[in-house]
This record gives C-alpha cells, sequence and structure tokens, in this order.
C-alpha cells in the first residue's frame, strides 16, 4: 500500500484522506511535505480523538494546518462517485469535494475466520487469555486480531501497533514452546507527524479523572489520565524521556501525587523511587 500510495501523489494532485487517525494524518503530513493539496475528512469532531485529548489533539491540528493542511471534522463521507473533475466525495452535509488521491484510513476488521472455522472463540477478533491461548489451549494467537485483558485493567480490547504484536507474539511463541508467561505488557504507540513525536502509553478507556497536564513548551507536554492516584494513561509530544518514565510508572502501578506531575521542576525519576 505504501508503495502504491508513493506513486500515486505526484506532483499537482489533489488528496483526500479519510480518517484523523495515526495513519490519516501521518499520510496527510507527507502529502503535505510533498506540496499537495490535503483535506482530512473524520465524523468525529477533533483528530485522533481515541488516543489523543483535547488540548494536545489542537497542536498536532495547528501543526497540519500550518503545513496547508485542510480539515473537515464533524460529517461523514455520504457518497463517492468518479467525474470529470476526478473522484467526488458527497460529504453528510451535502458539500462536495473533488481529489485525485483517496486515502481510507478508518481502522481494520480483524481476519478471525480460520479461528471461528475452527471451533474456537471469537468475539471482533480471536479471544485468549493472558498467555496467549485461545479457547482450546493447545492453540495460540497474538497481535492484531486477538483481543485480550488489558494489563492493569478490567478492559478487553485489540491493540493495533507494532510494538504489542512484537511483544505478544514473544509471548504466545514461548508459551506454544512450552512457557508459561502471562503478557503484561502496557499498550504503546507513537507517530511521527513533522517534526512532532507523539507517544501514547497505557489503556485510554481506564481514564477515570480529568487529565493532568506537564508542559515544558509550546510542543513539549504530557497529558496524565489518572485513576486515583496512579496513571492510567498518558500522551506526551516532544516527551520522550518523560515518557520513558511514565511507561515504568504504569507497569509498577506507582502512587504519584498528581501536582507533582504537573510541575515541570520536579524530576519524573525520582517518583520512581
Amino acid at each position: 500500500d505504501a508503495l502504491a500510495l508513493r506513486a500515486a501523489l505526484r506532483p499537482g494532485r489533489r488528496v483526500a484522506v479519510i480518517g484523523a487517525g495515526l495513519i490519516g494524518l501521518e499520510v496527510a503530513a507527507v502529502s503535505a511535505t510533498l506540496g499537495l493539496a490535503t483535506t482530512v475528512f473524520d465524523i468525529a469532531p477533533s483528530i485522533m480523538a481515541r488516543a489523543i485529548p483535547g488540548a494536545a489533539a489542537e497542536i498536532i491540528r495547528a501543526r497540519h494546518e500550518s503545513e496547508g493542511i485542510r480539515f473537515r471534522l464533524g460529517t461523514g463521507i455520504s457518497a463517492c462517485r468518479a467525474g470529470a473533475e476526478g473522484i467526488v466525495l458527497r460529504l453528510a452535509d451535502g458539500a462536495e469535494v473533488a481529489a485525485d488521491v483517496i486515502v481510507v484510513g478508518v481502522g481494520v476488521q480483524p481476519d478471525d475466520t480460520l479461528a471461528r472455522e475452527a471451533g474456537l472463540g471469537t468475539d471482533a477478533g480471536i479471544l485468549v487469555d493472558e498467555k496467549c491461548r485461545t479457547s482450546d489451549p493447545d492453540i495460540f494467537a497474538a497481535g492484531d486480531a486477538t483481543r485480550f485483558r488489558v494489563a492493569g485493567s478490567d478492559a478487553v480490547r485489540r491493540e493495533e501497533n507494532w510494538r504489542h504484536a512484537l511483544d505478544h507474539g514473544a509471548v504466545a511463541g514461548a508459551n506454544a514452546a512450552g512457557g508459561d508467561e502471562a503478557y503484561r505488557a502496557v499498550p504503546t504507540f507513537w507517530s511521527e507527524q513533522y517534526d512532532l513525536f507523539i507517544q501514547g502509553v497505557g489503556s485510554a478507556a481506564a481514564s477515570a479523572n480529568a487529565p493532568v497536564r506537564r508542559s515544558h513548551g509550546e510542543r513539549k507536554l504530557v497529558h496524565f489520565h489518572m485513576a486515583g492516584d496512579r496513571i492510567r494513561y498518558a500522551v506526551g509530544i516532544g516527551a520522550t524521556k518523560e515518557m520513558a518514565v511514565v511507561r515504568r510508572m504504569i507497569e509498577r502501578g506507582t502512587a504519584v501525587p498528581p501536582e507533582k506531575l504537573a510541575d515541570p521542576q520536579v524530576n519524573l525519576a525520582a517518583l520512581l523511587r
């Protein structure tokens, strides 16, 4: 797909990106960098709505807009047709937008066909326990197509990122070879968009309280989502060192006063001791 897209992003072309998630925004960033007129559409009212809280999302959106990206948020796509002016998208609000290239990044459906045909338990993905066993204890599954219990929460979910597939597969392989390891990895993601390095760690669904913000400047911040005095989810922009510490805090279940997290003068690593 990436090779086909590279060939399609030729000078003078208009690009429509449907879906303002990680994939959509990374494609939009590349398109804008190539000087192509680019519009991003999403039915949600904000970008990266599943993963990024409001203030951080606005920073990312503003960076895209500074490169010429246009956003049409809060409206769906009702129809698509080919016309003399290109591919025409009809929006739910009745507006029409023409493009030469359309990229759809609205999520994926897990292919659990083989598991279902084998009689294994499935529910929008292959159900596995903490040791990557399916409903048949002699069959293991791992990665994007599985649903599993997230460490440190009661949530059962799928993870669609590289780090999860790597860590989950290692546990499944070890246990298929006779081991007895439990999958305890904390969910993580990252994205590079222009000069922004965006990271997330933890389970967004587990967030309970209003986010705590730690800012080190205009484009360097961390948002912490807390359950009591423990971090359940965090998003960072330009904060690689801080996010590495936050990951360990979540893994250890470290109790941290929110006011210390919010104070940029407090060394986060010191709070681990």
